[in-house]
Parts: C-alpha cells; sequence; structure tokens
C-alpha cells in the first residue's frame, strides 16, 4: 500500500508498493515491451531522500534501480524485486545568474524547453526532440 516515510526530518515522501492502487501506474516505464514488478517506487523530493534510500538499499542488501522518468529504451531503469528510487519529483530549475541554470534530474526536457524560453533572455539547450524525456536520462 501507499504510505509516506519521513526521511530527513522535514518532508514526507511517497513510497508505492504491490497491492496500492497506483502500483501499476507507478511500475510501468516508457518501454512497455518490460513488464517488472519492483517490490517499491520511491518518490524521492531531494538529493537527502536519494542518498537515505540508496543507504537503505546497500545496508539491507536490497537491489534497487534509479529512474529520472522510466524513458530507458533498456528497461535498466526497473527490475523484478527491487526498489525504484524515482527521481520525477526533483524538477525545479535553480538559476544561480542569467546564464548558468541547474536543471535536476527529475524535469522533463520539454518543461525545460518551455520554462527557458520564457525567460527575458529566451534561453535553450541541446537536447533533442523528445519532449517526455527526463533530464536524468538525456544525460547519461
Amino acid at each position: 500500500m501507499s504510505s509516506t516515510s519521513n526521511t530527513n526530518g522535514s518532508e514526507q515522501i511517497t513510497v508505492i508498493s504491490k497491492g496500492d492502487p497506483l502500483y501499476h501506474y507507478a511500475r510501468v516505464i516508457s518501454n512497455t515491451r518490460f513488464g517488472y514488478m519492483p517490490d517499491s517506487i520511491v518518490y524521492c523530493e531531494n538529493a537527502k531522500d536519494v542518498s537515505h534510500w540508496i543507504n537503505h538499499c546497500r545496508i539491507n542488501n536490497v537491489p534497487f534501480r534509479i529512474r529520472s522518468g522510466g524513458h530507458q529504451h533498456e528497461g535498466m531503469c526497473s527490475a523484478n524485486n527491487v526498489i525504484i528510487i524515482d527521481l520525477s519529483k526533483i524538477n525545479e530549475i535553480t538559476y544561480e545568474s542569467d546564464a548558468v541554470a541547474w536543471i535536476p534530474a527529475g524535469k522533463q526536457l520539454g518543461q525545460v524547453y518551455k520554462e527557458l524560453e520564457l525567460l527575458k533572455e529566451k534561453k535553450t539547450i541541446p537536447g533533442g526532440g523528445c519532449q517526455s524525456v527526463n533530464v536524468g536520462g538525456l544525460t547519461q
């Protein structure tokens, strides 16, 4: 069942496990050729959450996969009986200056283009034409 977990003292993250009504939606990746059944999907909100869950998996000897959005052609962002550490909620662009932006792994490329286009200086990045790829997958 779906639950929330407090991993960093201030924020709650969502954990969706087998039996949860949202499980079959949460487990699906872009390439539907793969019908993996992970044990759970953990939606991290920040780097502390990611670190917590990686450490949890290592300490408990639990296999895991990192998923920035699930748009992985060979299905490597999922597997059977693993914990998926999902980065799709880590998606807020931060601006260091007019010339520097930090684009997180969970931000979809189409949303990056839209947000950068709205800037006064109308910025862009080279990335491709697939709007639904998340930046984490693009940079890999």
